[in-house]
């Protein structure tokens, strides 16, 4: 009975006895990592990443080689560490309630402060201008050789009673708030870093010019030669800077324009511009107007100017002609149509000027053709070979006082024969042979035959021209038959 006892005894502790303690995990971090010996302030250590997966961690020491130099999941260290550059490397090691252990290590660097050096001061100002007045500013930016220097502190040295500083570090802008006899001013910084060792001195030097009270801009208006009504024109400004030395006409830094009509009441303002022009329309001729200029120069002073101005009728511009036809050949006897459709008028859509007449002239033969309001004209031509034919165009104009305006323009047109399909060769025509007498101005058709082939009759005009062409048939006729037989 005792023996099982004890063996019920044994079985009941013995996987307590068998059971085995899983090693701690050691996980450390350091910050800084890196840091200047004359401006860290400590350097923490950090075991809180660390763990016991079957208990728990019970003790946190830090080893610096063989020497304990901190305890606790958290530490700090000092003086000596972050007051003598050197590479540091630090060992965590953690036991937990097993009596288990393990260990990690962490670096960490600490390095003297470079001294510091300055490449250049780097303007930054958005100006075009190589000097500066009263309320210009000015942004420099210190630009330090290519190294990690740690923390640096900038020294600055100006006339505090032309410039007011604003900004902080290496990044600095400065505003002209007075001026001196003295036009050039420098503008310096010396660099430091936390042990006290400076740089390099830069400058650069500020050029700052004063107005003066008996040289403000001149302002100046330009019109143009001739302003006509319904013609959009622009007024200029050709103000300069008064006499300061070696200052050039872009110093006007603003316009300030106002055009008014004057009227029995006075002025009633129309626009207003802010630009360098302003553009304008005078809708009548009888109306005055008055245009004012305001600039303003980069030292705050002014100039100003006025003048009257009013719109002549404008003066017209002359038609353009431009003459075709609707087919390349024109066949004898034939109507054919001439095309003056592509000619227009420049003024036609400010003064509603339109073209009112086309003429037409066979240049060739020195006939007159005749005329229309259309710009398409229907004729016959009654001689076959090139015909030079002359368009005229004439405008409306634009008032009840103004004069017709008109243009010309030329083509050629080729007058040939019908072809003739009969088997016996056709006569030859004799209608191209003999130029015609000087003739009167005539209806839009005219034509006129060769002399050998004229008909007297006291009959209807044309009556002729359809007699010979009835017996030339005939006669063909009559050939043809006897050809048969």
């Amino acid at each position: 009975m005792k023996l099982t006892l004890s063996v019920l005894l044994l079985l009941l502790f013995l996987p307590t006895a068998m059971a085995v303690n899983d090693q701690p995990v050691a996980k450390a971090s350091v910050n800084p990592n890196l840091c200047f010996a004359c401006e860290c302030q400590s350097i923490t250590l950090d075991a809180s990443g660390s763990y016991d997966p079957d208990g728990q961690v019970v003790k946190y020491e830090w080893y610096y080689g063989d020497q304990l130099v901190a305890e606790g999941i958290r530490a700090t260290l000092g003086k000596p560490f972050i007051t003598n550059p050197d590479t540091y490397k630090i060992t965590l090691k953690i036991i937990d309630n097993g009596g288990m252990s393990d260990t990690e290590e962490v670096v960490f660097y600490v390095k003297n402060n470079p001294v510091p050096y300055i490449e250049k001061l780097k303007n930054r100002t958005n100006s075009n201008y190589d000097y500066l007045v009263i309320g210009d500013k000015i942004s420099v930016e210190v630009i330090l050789s290519d190294k990690d220097y740690g923390t640096i502190t900038y020294n600055w040295d100006y006339d505090s009673e032309i410039f007011r500083k604003t900004g902080d570090k290496g990044k600095i802008t400065f505003k002209v708030i007075s001026s001196k006899a003295k036009s050039n001013h420098e503008i310096g910084v010396i660099a430091s870093n936390l042990c006290g060792d400076e740089s390099n001195r830069k400058e650069i030097e500020v050029k700052i010019k004063s107005s003066s009270s008996n040289s403000p801009p001149k302002s100046e208006i330009i019109l143009p030669v001739q302003i006509y009504e319904g013609k959009r024109f622009q007024i200029k400004s050709g103000s300069t800077t008064g006499q300061r030395g070696d200052e050039e006409d872009d110093e006007i830094v603003s316009w300030n324009w106002k055009i008014s009509k004057i009227t029995n009441r006075g002025e009633e303002e129309i626009t207003t511009s802010s630009r360098k022009y302003i553009s304008f329309t005078v809708e009548n001729s009888g109306e005055l107007y008055n245009v004012s200029l305001e600039v303003t120069d980069r030292f705050g002073e002014k100039g100003i100017a006025w003048q009257n101005f009013h719109a002549k009728e404008v003066e017209p511009d002359p038609p353009i002609a431009d003459a075709s036809a609707t087919e390349k050949i024109a066949i004898y006897g034939k109507e054919f149509t001439l095309d003056g459709s592509r000619s227009w008028d420049p003024d036609g859509n400010i003064l509603r000027e339109v073209i009112s007449s086309y003429l037409w002239y066979d240049l060739t033969y020195g006939e007159y053709l005749g005329s229309s309001n259309s710009p398409t004209f229907n004729v016959m031509f009654n001689r076959t070979g090139l015909h030079e034919i002359e368009l005229t165009v004439i405008d409306t104009g634009f008032s009840e006082d103004s004069e017709s305006l008109s243009d010309k323009d030329v083509i050629v047109v080729n007058v040939i024969e019908e072809a003739i399909t009969i088997s016996t060769p056709a006569p030859t025509s004799t209608l191209v042979s003999i130029p015609p007498k000087a003739q009167p101005t005539c209806a839009p058709t005219c034509f006129y035959l060769p002399e050998s082939q004229i008909i007297p009759t006291p009959e209807t005009p044309g009556m002729g021209f359809g007699l010979a062409a009835i017996a030339t048939l005939i006669i063909a006729i009559a050939v043809r038959r006897k050809n048969k037989h």
